[in-house]
């Protein structure tokens, strides 16, 4: 399985189709499904309508201008971003991303290099998803405690139970029903 099956397509966004071209090659054989588009307005599109993970602008670009408005599309849907700009211009584009999730490379650049750029951009995308997941399902957990939690106190304040057996009665309808703690203490709150 390739690192893109997971957290999605490459994107090289380039003028030069021969730099499109050399990217897109030596990417896809060690990275999996790799998108290409010649403008940034094509990029955008395909930001849009794609699962991208990693995003590689290649500079300078025709409508250069939208960078902006690509990035922060990029970055709303958490798409990791490399820019590659001319040496003269490095400093004051590292300057500008300053606050963005975008990595800031000069050329010239050797293949390796962007392939460097890329698997760590890869990686880093492929954490992240697993930190989110994580967050997610921690995120679900305190859901479930604070309902679980919710309907005990009620248990405690209008059938006048313990908070022990109000803990063992939602434990028992979820064991009688072959369900969750949670779905057992939902129905409870229905009921109550």
């Amino acid at each position: 399985m390739k690192l893109t099956d997971r957290i999605g397509a490459v994107l090289v966004v380039s003028g030069k189709p021969r730099v499109q071209a050399s990217v897109r090659a030596a990417i896809s054989a060690k990275y999996g499904r790799v998108l290409t588009a010649e403008t940034v307005q094509e990029a955008r599109i395909l930001v849009e309508r794609e699962r991208i993970g990693v995003m590689l602008l290649f500079t300078p670009l025709k409508d250069e201008e939208e960078i902006y408005r690509l990035l922060d599309t990029a970055d709303r849907r958490n798409i990791a971003a490399a820019y590659i700009v001319n040496r003269e211009i490095y400093g004051e584009t590292v300057y500008r991303m300053d606050g963005r999730n975008v990595y800031v490379l000069a050329y010239p650049l050797q293949m390796d290099q962007v392939l460097q750029t890329t698997g760590f951009l890869c990686q880093a995308q492929h954490r992240f998803g697993i930190m989110k997941a994580e967050q997610e399902r921690l995120r679900q957990q305190l859901q479930d405690q604070q309902l679980i939690s919710r309907v005990k106190c009620l248990l405690v304040e209008r059938r006048q139970m313990t908070e022990a057996e109000a803990h063992h009665l939602i434990e028992r309808e979820a064991m009688n029903s072959g369900s969750s703690k949670r779905e057992a203490a939902a129905r409870i709150l229905k009921e109550l």
